[in-house]
């Protein structure tokens, strides 16, 4: 099964918008937020999920980044339930030295690129004899 209809399919284009998650954001939640031509990248975990691989050219670009080096990623297929009926999309761990030049191939690509937000630190409040501190 496919998102978009077969006859619908390299004829409308789709247009997204960018949303960044909050770092505490579940992969479960991460594929309510994707579409067409969109992918979200957590840096903390080195992984990208993306919801089509037929309509997101992910693995093409891969396969064209690992052909000149020995670089090695898992793609593994992930379920909204533990039964595995409702598919999710696809979660893709990367070596440390393909993440910059995945995400910049696909930006020229046109694929949006949405990231997880990152925890913001606590603020303290100014203390009494340094209100600009």
């Amino acid at each position: 099964m496919h998102p978009v209809p077969d006859h619908l399919r390299h004829h409308t284009p789709v247009t997204g918008q960018r949303r960044d998650l909050p770092a505490s954001t579940s992969e479960r939640q991460i594929f309510y937020h994707l579409g067409v031509g969109q992918v979200f990248f957590n840096r903390e975990k080195r992984c990208l999920y993306v919801s089509d691989l037929n309509q997101t050219p992910v693995l093409s670009v891969l396969a064209q980044l690992c052909a000149q080096t020995t670089q090695h990623y898992v793609l593994e297929t992930l379920y909204l339930d533990v039964h595995h009926y409702f598919f999710g999309g696809y979660r893709l761990e990367l070596a440390d030295s393909l993440c910059k030049p995945l995400l910049v191939a696909l930006r020229l690509k046109g694929v949006m690129i949405s990231y997880a937000l990152a925890e913001s630190a606590p603020t303290k409040p100014p203390s009494p004899d340094n209100p600009l501190d």
